[in-house]
């Protein structure tokens, strides 16, 4: 089977590229915190509770077979122009004991492409942006 990635959305927040600020994970708890470049002041957090069973995280310039996988199946503005995917009959999903009750989500954000295998989809919310020294 060939794997068939769809943009994921609950609203629209993720029609655009974000920056990758961080990632936390506890207790098969996982939160991915992003910011958009045009207001600094906000974060978006995408939160998997207690569902995690997998993540991989590649920076975008080792991530290139993904990328021209991208382009030839639906062309650049797919993944240029959109953060967050769900992704179907992946060869990371198939690697998993009892792949079907699995779930594979990816977040392309503009230098890192994290791959997440989960049992249940995500929490996303917007918070104020905590700056770091």
């Amino acid at each position: 089977m060939q794997e068939h990635w769809i943009r994921y959305t609950t609203d629209k927040i993720f029609e655009k590229m974000f920056y990758f600020d961080s990632l936390t994970y506890h207790d098969e708890s996982l939160t991915i915190t992003l910011y958009e470049p045009e207001n600094r002041s906000q974060n978006v957090h995408v939160a998997f509770t207690d569902s995690v069973k997998g993540v991989r995280s590649t920076n975008e310039s080792y991530a290139y077979l993904t990328l021209d996988t991208l382009i030839e199946s639906y062309g650049k503005d797919f993944y240029t122009e959109h953060t967050f995917f769900r992704v179907f009959e992946s060869d990371y999903l198939f690697s998993f004991e009892n792949h079907q009750s699995l779930l594979h989500f990816a977040v392309f954000s503009v230098d890192w492409l994290i791959d997440v295998i989960t049992t249940k989809e995500p929490i996303i919310t917007l918070a104020e942006r905590k700056e770091y020294s």
